[in-house]
């Protein structure tokens, strides 16, 4: 079945329609965006205005397909993250949580800190064309201003109390609304820390390149009454898989 098939059936589990837009979370907050099926969706985000154009003309977009990978001895990401207070703020078709401390992750000795956690559904990369409920994205910044986001796939398997069901708690309903609430990020990553690695963007306007990825091989644990507590709260919010290009997309060994 092709993909772009299968991911539309997995839309239908979410209860939102397709064509709801989403405000922009860029340097041009005024302008309205969305995802496939609707209006000002992300096949045409470059033509809505001059701060998107990236996301049209960029050779180095995301999210990808993974599918044929390189093995490669690749160092640890070294996480250091704690407990720290954070907030949730509901964007529309978006929940953003943003933290002042919430700790650092190292790739290759190179230290980034945690800036930020949204959540899509369903999953924005696809792995041998299989297409996951849901994707969690641990977004960091370096000094320099370099970003390298984690992506954590969420896949079908009973689950008790969690990190995700913390965020699903105090998540906000209404857009704009800002609530504090506190967990430790780490609860987010899967015990098993293998990964796929491969240079992009962001995955929603302005689609500024340069951004680095790392996608954990391993899944965290998601629930049907979960997925259906993500599809009220967050309807479908997965931008269309982009050209790989030339580029090559890394796997760890482990």
């Amino acid at each position: 079945m092709p993909p772009s098939i299968t991911r539309l059936m997995l839309s239908a589990l979410l209860l939102m329609p397709a064509g709801a837009h989403a405000a922009a979370d860029s340097k041009s907050p005024q302008v309205i965006w969305g995802y496939m099926g609707g209006g000002n969706d992300d096949e045409g985000w470059g033509t809505l205005t001059p701060d998107f154009i990236t996301c049209d003309t960029g050779q180095n977009q995301s999210p990808v397909g993974i599918g044929e990978t390189t093995k490669s001895a690749m160092a640890d990401l070294n996480f250091h993250y704690h407990k720290t207070s954070m907030h949730i703020e509901k964007k529309d078709r978006t929940v953003v949580i943003t933290m002042k401390n919430g700790g650092t992750v190292s790739d290759h000795g190179h230290v980034y800190t945690l800036e930020e956690i949204r959540i899509h559904t369903p999953a924005e990369h696809e792995v041998v064309g299989k297409i996951y409920p849901a994707e969690i994205h641990l977004i960091h910044r370096d000094s320099a201003g370099k970003i390298l986001i984690v992506g954590v796939f969420m896949d079908f398997e009973y689950t008790g109390t969690n990190a995700l069901q913390t965020i699903l708690d105090k998540a906000p309903a209404k857009t704009k609304t800002i609530v504090s609430l506190a967990f430790n990020p780490e609860d987010l990553l899967p015990k098993k820390r293998g990964y796929y690695a491969y240079s992009g963007s962001l995955s929603w306007p302005p689609c500024t390149e340069g951004v680095e990825w790392r996608i954990m091989k391993s899944t965290m644990a998601l629930s049907k009454a979960q997925m259906t507590a993500l599809g009220k709260l967050l309807g479908r919010n997965a931008r269309l898989l982009q050209p790989i290009y030339l580029r090559t997309i890394k796997e760890t060994i482990n």
